[in-house]
């Protein structure tokens, strides 16, 4: 199964297979697709790439537990798709 991130800002899109990229997080699709998130520390402490999650479902990189899997905000650099998404970036 292939999920598609689109950036609602730049009007940008990629596709990311689970499968195959299982720690690629949000902010490094970001990257691959030319988008530019603002960015600090990539590890999740600092908040700086937090962005609003308009539309889809999100897990935790390295599994650990969340309340919602479908917030109105993330750190790119700690979430990766758990289906098509769309963020505003």
């Amino acid at each position: 199964m292939k999920y598609t991130l689109q950036f609602s800002l730049s009007k940008k899109s990629i596709t990311y297979d689970p499968n195959r990229n299982s720690f690629f997080s949000i902010l490094d699709l970001a990257d691959k697709a030319g988008v530019d998130i603002r960015r600090g520390c990539r590890s999740g402490h600092c908040g700086t790439c937090a962005v609003p999650l308009l539309k889809g479902k999100v897990e935790h990189i390295f599994g650990d537990h969340i309340d919602n899997d479908s917030p109105s905000s993330i750190l790119t650099c700690s979430f990766k798709a758990k289906s098509d998404l769309i963020i505003e970036a």
